[in-house]
């Protein structure tokens, strides 16, 4: 499976991957990101489309953060995070 990523950076020294929605803060392991926006009403559970990858359909964040290997944000989808585990993709 490829997906291509574009990435956008923030301003100032090094090279910080921007996180501007949840998809894009679980894909680069954002944790504090991903509560942000969870503490904002951002729904963990609803099923998006991940940006620069046209094979996928609508994904969930936990299923997103999986993917990437991003275990941290998986451990906490699915533990305070309250992220359905049993919800199914577009694969089943």
């Amino acid at each position: 499976m490829k997906c291509k990523m574009s990435l956008r950076f923030a301003p100032g020294p090094g090279l910080v991957p921007v996180a501007h929605d949840i998809l894009s803060s679980v894909t680069y392991g954002d944790l504090d990101a991903v509560k942000a926006l969870f503490h904002a009403g951002v729904s963990v559970n609803r099923a998006r489309r991940l940006h620069g990858c046209a094979i996928l359909g609508p994904v969930t964040p936990l299923y997103v953060a999986a993917l990437f290997g991003q275990i941290e944000v998986v451990q906490w989808l699915a533990g305070p995070g309250g992220a359905d585990v049993n919800q199914a993709d577009t694969f089943g």
